[in-house]
């Protein structure tokens, strides 16, 4: 992505920071059309994937492309200025840098802060101003590693995330070219003995990265996949082309032409037949990687035929010249297009329309090739700061204060930040208690009608985002195992024990539950885990791309627990219907197809059926919440004054587990005794009562916390109707 193709030595007199005697035998790296063709086939299957084309679900390994490029085009530079002088030069190599990457980036975020400010939800710009701040600064990979180990972060939201990938390759840059001059420090000359011993520390680096690579995969998800120690062997591995680059003359012409068509074809392979759901980097990013090995062996002996003539094409060429301001421009527009789309409130799950991909895609295109024709180019020849490198070093320094800045524009106007004074708003009423009680009474009433009220915010959007029960061990992150002995809520001596069990959408009713048992005289036992439901099935966990372990060994400890407990009348056992979502998954460890869900989720809530009857007389399976149409702090961040613009239709969101729900109706109906001591319980008329589902209450109230988590305020407001969906099991 960031990384040239051609030498560009700076003409500065500043000393060497290494230096031996040159050794000339070995030719000078030049410039090859097809490394730029490469560059193209890694950029178009990016873009693909970034705006959702099917085709290539794994299109993401056009990045580890960049990476072997990106390594071998960086060490050639280098060990050729060791070649033909003896020396490397530690700041000539920095300004390079500078020159090549500095001007685009800083440029792109600045449009990146101002898409911020302008298009997307108040309630964001903050959280986005970290992300532009971490990219200035080159440290955004390990920025995104940290929010994506945090539940609920959407990190696919920010207009930078894709800056990761530089920053991980900046990192490997800081330390690469020290590691080269520590090596050529201690030689009275550069040769084949240099060459060995910078093999010799370059495989250490592959092969270390590649083995923490192996092993942080599966239970690291977030810190394998942006971390710098487990993607430098693939830059690793285009350093070490480098090295042996004077050996590829020996290949014969067939046997190199047919090495870059197995290249391509592993490339395209990883493209088309990876996905979201392929453990990665770990052992699958050795294909991608491989491929484009052989792709650069292969070019430097065929010179034009074999692949090397598709990839050698002037229409491909330019692509792949421009590839690096594409890649820059193309996720801030994707982001933008996806938050100016209009959102079908019955299907806000369709995606970005696809006219509105193909535009943002275009224009960044366009971007790309004005930017590369009147800023990256002209940057980079420039006689002035090729002659000084002080003055290089003083530019850099001046964009990535500028890239710092624009995080400041990104926050927007002061008087629009959805933590700015509580607005008064008209709203439709939600239910009020005795209405919902009504509604849980009789689940057929038809909701009485009411005119819009005035009310006041109680809460800033900012604040209901951040209106959840205080961080406690018993609601467990993605990596716990274990389910605390000290989770008691309600009334601590209550006659009732009730235990709450589940994932977030269980966690969400706990200050319910709590004021219920408080008032009830029950004691309530809770225990909940992250994208965990406790249905006895194999989970894949999204951002850790891999299976959950950590889900079925607390499960498990979850069901001693409760069995451990003296007394225990009912076990309210909640779930998202989120896993209908290509997350369980079958004997054979794969995620299974839609089709074979219902089966599993019925085997799955059978097991834990018989587990907890041995535990409890009574058990209630709660089904999910109805779920809004956008996430409810962002869009009422852009809507203060008018909420309504944030309901939802209830009948289009409402129900959306209807497969789980079924399977656990199959569940209940083969447990002993005819299932007598299962019911399912709906609730969602204590959320929404009404056909248009509001998301603020009369009270100023608001409903949810994100786009289907409720706030803890409004679920400690639903205690008495929600005790009298329990109570027929607890008499």
């Amino acid at each position: 992505m960031g990384s040239g193709t051609r030498s560009d030595p700076s003409t500065g007199r500043a000393p060497a920071e290494a230096s031996v005697v040159p050794d000339r035998r070995h030719p000078r790296l030049t410039y090859r059309r097809d490394v730029d063709g490469l560059r193209a086939v890694a950029i178009v299957l990016v873009v693909l994937f970034h705006a959702g084309v099917g085709v290539v679900p794994g299109g993401y390994v056009g990045v580890d492309v960049f990476f072997v490029i990106s390594g071998f085009l960086i060490t050639g530079l280098l060990v050729d200025e060791l070649e033909s002088s003896g020396r490397i030069s530690l700041s000539a190599f920095y300004a390079r840098r500078i020159r090549r990457l500095l001007p685009v980036s800083t440029l792109v975020l600045v449009a990146a802060a101002i898409i911020t400010a302008v298009v997307l939800p108040p309630l964001t710009h903050e959280s986005i101003a970290g992300d532009i701040r971490s990219a200035a600064l080159w440290v955004s990979n390990w920025h995104f590693a940290a929010g994506a180990t945090q539940y609920m972060s959407d990190t696919q939201a920010s207009p930078v995330l894709h800056y990761w990938s530089l920053s991980l390759e900046e990192q490997f840059y800081v330390v690469w070219p020290l590691l080269i001059v520590l090596v050529v420090r201690t030689l009275p000359r550069w040769g084949e003995m240099g060459r060995r011993r910078l093999a010799t520390v370059l495989a250490a680096v592959l092969g270390g990265s590649l083995m923490l690579s192996l092993l942080m995969t599966s239970s690291a998800g977030p810190w394998a996949y942006f971390g710098l120690q487990t993607r430098a062997w693939e830059l690793a591995a285009g350093a070490a082309l480098a090295l042996a680059a004077h050996r590829f003359s020996e290949l014969t012409l067939p046997a190199a032409s047919l090495l870059g068509w197995v290249g391509l074809g592993l490339v395209l392979y990883a493209a088309l037949f990876y996905s979201r759901a392929t453990p990665y980097p770990g052992i699958a990013a050795v294909v991608p990687v491989l491929g484009a090995a052989l792709v650069l062996v292969s070019g430097a002996r065929t010179r034009g035929i074999g692949p090397a003539a598709p990839l050698s094409h002037p229409a491909t060429v330019y692509v792949g010249r421009i590839s690096y301001g594409w890649y820059l421009w193309h996720w801030p527009l994707l982001v933008a297009a996806a938050a100016l789309a209009p959102v079908d409130p019955a299907d806000p799950d369709a995606g970005t329309p696809c006219t509105y991909v193909v535009v943002a895609v275009a224009i960044s295109f366009g971007l790309a090739a004005l930017t590369h024709r009147f800023l990256e180019d002209p940057v980079r020849r420039s006689r002035t700061l090729l002659g000084s490198r002080r003055q290089t070093f003083v530019v850099g320094a001046a964009l990535t204060v500028t890239s710092l800045l624009a995080a400041g524009l990104a926050l927007g106007d002061e008087g629009s930040r959805p933590d700015a004074p509580v607005a008064v708003v008209a709203q439709q009423p939600a239910a009020t208690a005795e209405a919902q009680t009504d509604a849980a009474a009789d689940p057929s009433a038809s909701p009485s009608t009411s005119k819009p009220v005035v009310a006041t915010l109680a809460m800033t959007p900012a604040q209901a985002r951040a209106d959840d029960w205080p961080a406690s061990d018993c609601f467990a992150g993605f990596a716990a195992t274990a389910a605390p002995t000290s989770c008691e809520f309600g009334d601590l001596h209550g006659s009732k024990v009730v235990a709450l069990v589940g994932d977030s959408h269980a966690a969400q009713w706990l200050p319910a539950l709590d004021a219920a048992g408080k008032a009830h005289g029950w004691q309530v036992w809770f225990w909940a885990k992250s994208s965990c439901p406790m249905t006895e099935v194999d989970v894949w966990l999204p951002s850790y791309r891999s299976k959950y372990d950590a889900c079925s060994a607390w499960r498990q400890n979850v069901l001693g627990r409760l069995d451990a407990l003296p007394q225990l009348d009912l076990v309210v056992v909640a779930r998202s219907k989120g896993y209908q979502q290509d997350l369980v998954l079958g004997s054979d460890g794969e995620i299974a197809p839609r089709s074979d869900l219902p089966a599993l989720w019925t085997a799955g809530t059978s097991k834990l059926l018989a587990d907890l009857g041995r535990s409890t007389t009574h058990v209630v399976l709660l089904r999910d919440t109805p779920w809004a149409a956008a996430d409810v702090p962002d869009c009422l961040s852009a809507h203060l004054t008018t909420p309504a613009a944030c309901a939802f239709p209830r009948d289009a969101r409402s129900h959306l587990d209807a497969s789980l729900a079924g399977a656990e109706r199959a569940a209940v109906a083969a447990a002993y005794d005819g299932g007598a001591w299962v019911r399912s319980v709906d609730p969602t008329r204590l959320v929404c009562p009404r056909s248009t589902c509001s998301v603020v209450t009369p009270k100023g109230v608001i409903v949810y916390r994100d786009g289907h988590h409720l706030t803890r305020t409004f679920s400690a407001g639903l205690a008495k109707p929600f005790a009298s969906l329990l109570a027929p099991s607890l008499r």
